[in-house]
């Protein structure tokens, strides 16, 4: 399973994946792991005082193989999904764990830092542990890795000085913009839910919804996240496995990545127009424009500052790109082909 998932990850637009240190106890995921981090008896007889380092040895192994298809590995370092008690292993013994483990992965160039998986599901510890957790990451990585950790529904402050980026878990896209210009640090929606079709409400939302998911956020400055919940006979889900990618939205996200690469190499910028309220747009240091309607459904559009302008319909779903006009100035009125909704334009100056 994991070489296969190597292979789809080569294959796919993707070029982060988030994974856990520990293993995870879950609903469609619950089988025994091959190797434990403690030397000791399972389910509960663990020697705290002696990692296995075959598991540590493994785990390295897997980071090193994502760095060499380009992929970055946001290791996770705790969570509360746990059978075998190492969410509750004594807080000197996780302490020097996390300590050793961040010093032996702090080597890889491809790694980010979660301090946990939603870590308010874990209410044995306050915010003045998830402050030390930061500060020990910090002190034990020499090499400054990003820094950061995910949500279920209560927030840690982003503000802090040892969090490097946003990691949240939410559905409004959108709010992208505003948490940039709040926090002043990068966005990425980790969690948004997943394309699939479990029951679960988390894990059914629609290839369609996905990519709009995916639309939404870049063009609200922002980074997001994708995963896939399909039901299979044996349990074998890409959110809880990995192997095989089955859902529509990874050739739509990848097409959107191909559109973002070509119209804005060094980035994209949430515009602040009034007239962009629910219709989302973003700038990019060249000048381009990217527009996406969402929802709505213009039959015209008026051009923006800057130009002249060649236009290009898009649609997200179909993945095609077609010019529609071509030296259209500010505040020109251009005739959209068709009213529907979930549609695109780029403009770029010609």
């Amino acid at each position: 399973m994991q070489e296969q998932t190597l292979r789809t990850l080569a294959a796919s637009p993707f070029n982060k994946i988030r994974f856990c240190v520990f293993p995870k106890s879950y609903r469609y995921n619950e089988n025994e792991p091959p190797l434990y981090p403690f030397e000791g008896k399972p389910m509960r007889d663990w020697d705290w005082n002696r990692p296995n380092y075959a598991f540590l040895r493994h785990f390295e192994e897997c980071v090193r193989k994502l760095d060499e298809l380009g992929i970055q590995a946001d290791i996770i370092l705790l969570h509360p999904y746990d059978r075998w008690g190492f969410a509750k292993m004594p807080r000197d013994a996780e302490a020097r764990f996390l300590r050793h483990v961040v010093a032996r992965l702090a080597a890889f160039p491809n790694v980010w830092w979660s301090m946990a998986n939603e870590y308010d599901l874990m209410p044995d510890r306050d915010e003045a542990y998830w402050d030390g957790l930061f500060q020990l990451v910090r002190d034990a990585d020499p090499f400054g890795h990003l820094r950061s950790v995910h949500n279920c529904v209560r927030w840690y402050d982003h503000a802090k000085p040892w969090v490097t980026h946003l990691s949240v878990q939410g559905e409004d896209l959108a709010a992208g913009r505003d948490l940039r210009k709040k926090f002043g640090k990068p966005v990425v929606f980790d969690e948004v839910g997943y394309e699939g079709d479990i029951e679960e409400i988390w894990g059914n939302i629609s290839a369609r919804e996905m990519v709009h998911r995916f639309w939404l956020g870049t063009v609200c400055g922002a980074y997001v996240g994708h995963g896939e919940t399909y039901r299979h006979p044996k349990d074998l889900l890409w959110w809880a496995k990995g192997g095989e990618l089955r859902g529509e939205s990874p050739k739509r996200i990848a097409f959107l990545r191909r559109l973002v690469e070509e119209t804005a190499p060094t980035g994209l910028t949430p515009m602040e127009d009034d007239w962009m309220y629910f219709n989302r747009g973003a700038r990019s240091e060249n000048g381009n424009v990217l527009i996406y309607f969402g929802p709505h459904q213009p039959s015209c559009w008026r051009m923006p500052k800057g130009g002249p302008w060649k236009v290009e319909w898009i649609d997200p779903w179909e993945m095609t790109v077609r010019e529609i006009a071509k030296g259209a100035k500010e505040g020109e009125v251009v005739e959209l082909p068709s009213a529907r909704p979930y549609m695109a334009l780029r403009l770029t100056r010609g």
